[in-house]
């Protein structure tokens, strides 16, 4: 038997319920409350919440939900008969992921610079960017905007416009960004593709200026798909280059469709590596302040 609070959402199911107050305890906004040992949100905190989910997820009988969403849907995490069963609340949520495979794939992930002219396969490069869609966002805000070059003719054309346009402008452009404009008419002398390293993708992440945490959120979600990518055999560089353009000529943010009142945040190419390393390189950790006492 369910139990709604409409403004926000969230339903509990009263036969599953075991009454154990996880999801009480884990809500952000502090708006559930447990009452006659269920769970409830009272109808003049209903507005708080910030559709973070958290209810959903840390419920260990998938009896609390929210925005309409079935804790069915969801992929488990909790093995059976392993921590998170049933009956043991306190220890939902913490799935043993293969640390070692993470570590390797950090040690491992390089900025590639020379791509191979075919695509990333499109239902790849739509898994990549659902997943990626997971990275979290300063009060839950979700209002990151990803512009994406999938296809690599599309790709050459915005190449295109960007040199022609560096050249036409360049007197417009700052003398501390004048090399943009040596790197644009390099290639369109038919040197070296140096502004894009001849990618046939591009990804611009951007966010309303008035967010939260509009760099953070960007940068956050780049970095999943970076990742992500790499475990997955596209090669990813996190393009500093395009950035800089992108700040210079701001036409060519609006030929990605980012909108006005958005902030550019980063760029970043990606594509099939037309190279293989070997092995990892090796690094120290360096710059690390331990606080031990005040």
């Amino acid at each position: 038997m369910p139990e709604t609070t409409d403004s926000c959402r969230f339903t509990v199911d009263l036969e599953k319920c075991i009454g154990c107050g996880a999801c009480a305890r884990d809500c952000v906004a502090g708006i559930i409350v447990v009452r006659g040992g269920k769970p409830h949100v009272p109808p003049e905190s209903a507005g708080d919440g910030i559709g973070c989910q958290h209810c959903l997820a840390v419920c260990p009988v998938g009896a609390a939900s929210v925005l309409g969403l079935s804790p069915g849907d969801s992929i488990p995490l909790n093995k059976p008969g392993g921590p998170g069963r049933p009956g043991g609340p306190e220890e939902a949520g913490r799935p043993a992921f293969a640390p070692d495979a993470l570590a390797l794939l950090v040690k491992a992930r390089r900025s590639v610079r020379q791509f191979s002219p075919e695509p990333v396969p499109r239902d790849l490069l739509d898994r990549l960017l659902a997943e990626a869609a997971y990275a979290p966002t300063g009060v839950n805000s979700l209002s990151r905007r990803v512009a994406v070059i999938r296809d690599p003719a599309v790709m050459d054309a915005f190449r295109r416009r960007a040199a022609e346009t560096l050249a036409v402008k360049k007197a417009e452009i700052p003398e501390q960004l004048s090399w943009l404009v040596d790197m644009a008419e390099g290639w369109l002398s038919g040197g070296p593709d140096e502004l894009f390293r001849s990618a046939p993708h591009l990804l611009v992440l951007s966010a309303p200026k008035d967010a939260p945490c509009p760099t953070q959120d960007c940068l956050i979600e780049m970095a999943y798909f970076d990742l992500l990518a790499q475990a997955n055999g596209v090669g990813t560089v996190w393009a500093g280059i395009v950035h800089w353009l992108l700040q210079a000529l701001p036409e060519l943010q609006r030929v990605l469709g980012i909108p006005d009142g958005h902030l550019c945040v980063y760029a970043m190419m990606f594509g099939l590596p037309k190279t293989r390393y070997a092995r990892t390189v090796q690094r120290a950790a360096e710059n690390i302040a331990f606080i031990d006492a005040l």
